[in-house]
């Protein structure tokens, strides 16, 4: 076996590893995003139930002043001004009324179900993708140049979103430079089968 062949090997073997862990973290997502979906719904639906077991647990020192998730800076439910929240639905104005703190956590427990969902989508596609460049015979081809690039993309306007622009376009640097050397890497590759 020559060299190329032996690295050919090692490379399909780092991508069916790559895939499935990607295959693994998508599940893990999946449940994740089912349990906060189903979460958020009990939390709105027990409304003032909810918003009464909140301010026990407050008592009670379980709960740490309001805040939501472990972090105390994440997000706090004190700084939320209920009266200042304006909307135009007499329904929604009732809830915020009557139970604040079950709108707030639900609503704070929905967003991370839908970041989950975007999360799995996003490993579902990087999973596909070294999947192409598992079954593949170069990982140079345009097939997988163009799927890992389309990936870098969705990943860069995610982190954007989500970490902030600083490093959105920092991950948009980043997929240009891996998508030339990719480039760069086809053109080696054409170079070497056509000396063959």
């Amino acid at each position: 076996m020559n060299q190329e062949n032996i690295k050919l090997k090692e490379v399909k073997k780092s991508c069916g590893a790559v895939r499935k862990v990607a295959v693994i973290l998508t599940i893990i997502l999946i449940v994740g995003c089912v349990a906060s979906a189903i979460g958020s719904i009990a939390i709105f639906s027990m409304g003032n139930e909810f918003d009464t077991i909140v301010q026990e647990a407050e008592e009670k020192g379980v709960i740490d002043e309001g805040s939501i998730g472990k972090s105390k800076g994440l997000i706090k439910i004190d700084s939320f001004d209920i009266e200042n929240i304006e909307t135009d639905s007499a329904w929604l104005r009732e809830k915020l009324d009557e139970a604040p703190m079950s709108i707030i956590y639900g609503s704070y427990t929905i967003t991370v179900s839908i970041i989950m969902a975007v999360l799995a989508v996003v490993m579902s596609i990087i999973s596909k993708s070294f999947k192409i460049m598992e079954e593949e015979d170069s990982p140079f081809t345009d097939k997988v140049i163009k799927r890992m690039t389309i990936t870098m993309i969705i990943l860069s306007v995610i982190i954007g979103c989500t970490a902030g622009t600083g490093f959105g376009i920092l991950m948009g640097f980043m997929t240009w430079a891996v998508y030339t050397i990719l480039d760069y890497g086809k053109v080696l590759q054409i170079q070497s089968d056509e000396t063959l």
